[in-house]
């Protein structure tokens, strides 16, 4: 999903909390991501000659339970909550889309919450179908929890204005479940993705498209 090469600024200094004896440490990356393309649907894609702005920040210690955060051209803000005591050291993922995603201690899910101008559901649909990854069943999967509101949302080349949608895998990576609140489209839908001799499955309920 990514080529080419970005020039990056790198800084270190004392971390945030106020713990005069304190060891631990804030590190800083940051680039204008000009020469690297990224090949993922919008908001998230770029040509190489694009100039966005990437920031990285963590502290880092001998303590467990850290943070990162980023900042993708201020639309999207990601929060990565670290506990080395798991097998899968992250504990959970909160993004926020044109603002900071507010705090959520919920362990073991990835909720997205925010406003977006455009969306394509069906771009994204391909890539989460493409990317799925089914060779290690006994790994214990992520739960997606997200709500957001969507200007101009792009479903199978048909254009819907100003909807909200909450959608979640809260069958750990093998359904999802998916509710359309707008104007133009409202309705539900779930989504079984391709599985091990099983073919895509797809249902859908609207009371207006």
């Amino acid at each position: 999903y990514f080529s080419g090469e970005s020039q990056w600024t790198f800084t270190l200094q004392k971390s945030r909390n106020n713990d005069i004896g304190s060891s631990s440490k804030r590190i800083k990356l940051s680039t204008d991501l000009y020469g690297t393309g990224i090949n993922l649907p919008s908001p998230l894609g770029k040509e190489e000659s694009e100039l966005r702005t990437l920031k990285l920040e963590a502290d880092i210690d001998e303590v467990t339970g850290r943070e990162i955060n980023i900042n993708y051209d201020n639309s999207l803000f990601a929060d990565i909550f670290i506990d080395n005591a798991t097998e899968s050291l992250v504990r959970n993922i909160n993004i926020g889309l044109e603002k900071k995603h507010p705090e959520n201690s919920t362990n073991n899910t990835i909720s997205i919450q925010g406003e977006i101008d455009n969306l394509s559901f069906t771009d994204w649909g391909n890539l989460v179908n493409t990317s799925k990854n089914i060779e290690n069943e006994k790994k214990k999967e992520k739960i997606l929890l997200a709500k957001i509101f969507v200007g101009n949302l792009e479903i199978l080349n048909k254009n819907f204005k100003e909807v909200n949608i909450d959608f979640t895998n809260s069958k750990i990576n093998k359904d999802w479940y998916i509710i359309f609140d707008g104007r133009e489209i409202n309705g539900e839908a779930s989504y079984t993705k391709k599985s091990k001799g099983k073919n895509d499955y797809l249902y859908i309920n609207f009371q207006n498209l």
